[in-house]
């Protein structure tokens, strides 16, 4: 469990355990908030190249913390197969996430929840409204959907073409292969939090909405990303390359029509890390989506 900063008003998780699946592997859990049986309780699917602590940076947030003590949810998060201390699962895909997270809601006998999918985390969530009945609402906050599945609907730029060709031929590539970039930035970013925390604050802070983040404190903030970031790379390299094929659009085998819940779009005006069509594709496909 990552410790609190003594300067700062950070939520390390209340619980933080490992389940084994019904098929041996093991899952890296960690809990925030209300552990009564009557909380409403949502389950959080990470970015990259974070792992299942990162909400405990955004929760450094004064105003962030307060109106999640006030809501009073469960707020459960998981890290996936290869990052952080989740077993390793070679070629996985979204469905098969999305069976890991019934098994998990299984076991921990919770009959109705909310999910959330922040960046690269969004499709994960998707895909667990897709196959669980249980899923009663979702927010997707940024995000990453493959260039080849926004090409559908419009008649895109030849350098739009050609960028969405170059990401299915990655797709081919080896998950350790794959996960070298995003590994490499996770370990710098990493080093950088530790040395100099509160300019990787504010590195991270260029990323995000600024309503999330605008409260910080830099310091313990730059200290929980130093804390997230050391656990999520344990592995090495192979977990993040599976996330970064999935977001390419290796085995993204969603059908959005099939998600009969409402769905919140959540994407900033400024984000220049998102293609422009992608909200609006997004809303087309779920039936009951809000931006």
């Amino acid at each position: 469990m990552p410790g609190r900063c003594s300067s700062q008003r950070l939520l390390a998780p209340v619980r933080d355990y490992t389940l084994k699946l019904r098929c041996g592997r093991t899952l890296a859990v960690s809990e925030w908030g209300d552990p009564s049986s009557h909380s409403p309780v949502v389950f959080y699917h990470h970015g990259l190249p974070f792992g299942r602590i990162e909400p405990s940076i955004y929760l450094s947030s004064k105003q962030n913390l307060e109106a999640f003590t006030e809501m009073r949810i469960r707020l459960i998060s998981v890290d996936r197969p290869g990052v952080g201390r989740s077993d390793k699962l070679a070629n996985r895909s979204l469905q098969s996430f999305a069976q890991d997270m019934y098994g998990v809601a299984e076991s921990l006998k919770i009959s109705h929840f909310a999910v959330i999918g922040f960046s690269a985390g969004a499709s994960y969530a998707l895909a667990q409204a897709q196959n669980d009945d249980r899923v009663k609402a979702v927010a997707v906050v940024g995000a990453s959907i493959p260039l080849q599945r926004l090409m559908e609907d419009c008649d895109a730029s030849f350098t739009s073409r050609t960028m969405a060709y170059i990401e299915t031929a990655l797709t081919n590539l080896p998950a350790i292969m794959a996960g070298i970039p995003s590994y490499c930035l996770a370990v710098l970013l990493n080093q950088l939090s530790k040395r100099f925390p509160s300019q990787a604050t504010r590195l991270l802070a260029r990323c995000e909405p600024k309503h999330i983040i605008d409260d910080l404190d830099e310091q313990a903030t730059g200290a929980m990303i130093h804390q997230t970031l050391n656990d999520a790379l344990r592995q090495g390299p192979s977990g993040f390359g599976e996330d970064f094929l999935t977001v390419l659009g290796r085995n993204w085998e969603l059908n959005l029509s099939k998600i009969h819940v409402p769905v919140l779009l959540y994407f900033g005006k400024s984000d220049d890390l998102i293609p422009p069509g992608t909200p609006a594709w997004l809303a087309s496909r779920c039936s009951q989506s809000k931006m």
